[in-house]
């Protein structure tokens, strides 16, 4: 397998016009190129990523860090960022962080050594450590988690308040009173912006927040089914007509516990959760979501931090998507 200066002995070109031939920057004659790509097909000339890095000063690759690879959540997120950042030849490197701030931080580390050429932020908990830790690379960073006390990283993200108010709503809009919630703890940024939406809904509406009705789960579905299990033999379903989750894992595992309990749902108790993925559809009721738009948080982060890489960076950018309604068999009227 033939380098440039093998290629150029060959031919008897420089291997500057090799070079240039070869990369299709700069001028060379037509004739000249015809030779020179004939003679590195057939040494079985491939340029490496190594030397491709060295000239340009970029690795080609985009850091992206997941707090959760299990969740179905990121899925189409991952989707809608790959199909950007490969259009413009950039490949992604995921990094699980598995939700603990350690782990962000080293992989926050691994950014500032040069892994990548910029960053995807995925975080439960977008706080002021790994915030500064961000700030510090001095490099390309797209969070999807709105940042209120930053004015330095850019950020794509779905409302999650405007989220869990639009479903809280709908349960109201459809007679419902007695509402309880599925969230998790409320010291991560993801449970309180998500639960905020939840009390506002309720507190416009004149309804009783009843400490008993806030259920707590950390986001998988096993856990959500265990503690709803525990919850609806404790007290019963008679207490709550209606309850809002707030992703669609612990909707689901709020359904498993339904089942379990003989619990009829929507007979017995309406859910609706946030976030919509393949599974929603596939549970008997089908279960009703607010639509978090992941591929669509994807693509816009992905564009933000493109802009960044190609010369924005230090220029602060945001986009806020609307996340959507769809209205499925697991919440009845009353």
């Amino acid at each position: 397998m033939g380098n440039i200066y093998d290629i150029a002995t060959k031919t008897g070109f420089s291997p500057s016009t090799v070079a240039r031939a070869l990369s299709g920057k700069g001028y060379v004659r037509k004739e000249t190129k015809s030779k020179i790509l004939a003679a590195a097909e057939s040494m079985y000339y491939t340029p490496t990523h190594a030397a491709r890095s060295l000239r340009s000063q970029k690795t080609y690759r985009i850091l992206m860090c997941i707090p959760d690879l299990y969740n179905p959540f990121y899925f189409n997120l991952i989707k809608g960022a790959s199909d950007v950042l490969e259009d413009s030849g950039y490949h992604i490197m995921l990094c699980h962080s598995k939700r603990i701030l350690q782990e962000e931080l080293k992989i926050i580390g691994m950014l500032k050594e040069r892994y990548g050429d910029g960053m995807l932020f995925l975080t439960f908990d977008l706080n002021e450590t790994n915030v500064q830790a961000l700030v510090e690379t001095r490099l390309p960073v797209v969070t999807t988690n709105h940042i209120p006390f930053n004015n330095h990283l850019c950020y794509a993200h779905v409302d999650q308040t405007k989220a869990m108010y639009i479903a809280t709503c709908h349960l109201i809009e459809w007679g419902h009173t007695k509402i309880g919630v599925l969230i998790g703890e409320l010291n991560d940024q993801n449970s309180y912006e998500r639960f905020a939406g939840y009390t506002q809904a309720m507190k416009e509406h004149g309804l009783q927040i009843s400490d008993d009705r806030i259920i707590h789960s950390n986001f998988t579905r096993e856990h959500a089914r265990v503690v709803m299990k525990q919850r609806l033999s404790g007290l019963g379903s008679s207490d709550m007509t209606a309850i809002v989750a707030a992703n669609t894992q612990m909707g689901i595992g709020c359904m498993d516990a339904c089942a379990e309990s003989g619990v009829l749902i929507p007979k017995d108790l309406s859910i609706i959760s946030l976030d919509d993925t393949d599974v929603a559809t596939c549970t008997n009721p089908r279960l009703s979501v607010i639509d978090m738009c992941q591929e669509e948080i994807g693509r816009k982060a992905s564009s933000l931090l493109l802009e960044q890489i190609e010369g924005s960076f230090g220029q602060r950018r945001s986009a806020v998507i609307k996340p959507k309604l769809i209205s499925r068999e697991s919440v009845r009227r009353l």
